[in-house]
């Protein structure tokens, strides 16, 4: 079984080379220039991105891409990119999509790994699952960090919002668990979302959605 595992990884790593394709498990489309602020007060810029199935930041320098140490993340005050903010809590990086004394609004980007298997179900067609073994492997590699993924693995990005206030935190996994929140506000927020066509996968508009029916109750 270990002997089939280190087979398939190994044929990840040649096909990288070969039939590569852009997947989403970066933030940002491409590096940006960045400004990470240390607890010391001290500065470092650089070309960096967030890379949801590391949930770091990887930079970019001299050509190649690694991850931010882990050392260097829990000394990270805020890291800025353009105009958003980067807070590291826990184990990972968060984006703040605002935040004054009384509120905050986070958002956690949390990609996941598939592969394509072999087998094919009732009805002929292949299926899509993750292969934990094959994938975990994967994931600890510096393939991972590559802008391009091949063909045969696919990633899924999945945006967690972290709301807190006076009344507690609350997650939210979708917009119909937004809706199901601020109920009392339920014709305000179906004319809202239909008005500003809000995407999910846009923290700004959700930010936005947020902020407004907050300010109804």
């Amino acid at each position: 079984m270990k002997k089939t595992i280190i087979t398939t990884v190994m044929a990840f790593l040649v096909m990288c080379t070969f039939g590569q394709s852009k997947k989403d498990h970066y933030v940002f489309p491409e590096f940006k220039e960045a400004v990470a602020v240390f607890k010391d007060g001290s500065e470092q810029t650089g070309y960096l991105n967030y890379n949801g199935l590391t949930k770091n930041f990887a930079l970019l320098k001299d050509g190649e891409i690694k991850s931010v140490s882990k050392k260097d993340a829990e000394n990270v005050d805020m890291v800025y990119i353009e105009n958003r903010k980067f807070i590291y809590r826990g184990d990972q990086f968060y984006e703040i999509i605002f935040r004054t004394s009384k509120v905050e609004l986070l958002v956690e980007y949390n990609a996941t790994l598939k592969t394509n298997t072999e087998g094919r179900n009732a009805y002929g067609s292949s299926s899509q699952t993750t292969s934990t073994q094959v994938v975990s492997t994967v994931e600890n590699s510096s393939v991972v960090l590559n802008t391009d993924l091949p063909e045969a693995y696919s990633v899924e990005m999945k945006l967690n919002y972290i709301l807190t206030d006076k009344k507690g935190t609350e997650i939210f996994k979708s917009l119909n668990q937004i809706k199901k929140h601020y109920a009392k506000h339920k014709k305000q927020y179906k004319a809202y979302v239909k008005a500003k066509d809000v995407d999910f996968y846009d923290p700004a508009s959700v930010g936005a959605l947020i902020s407004y029916l907050k300010s109804l109750s």
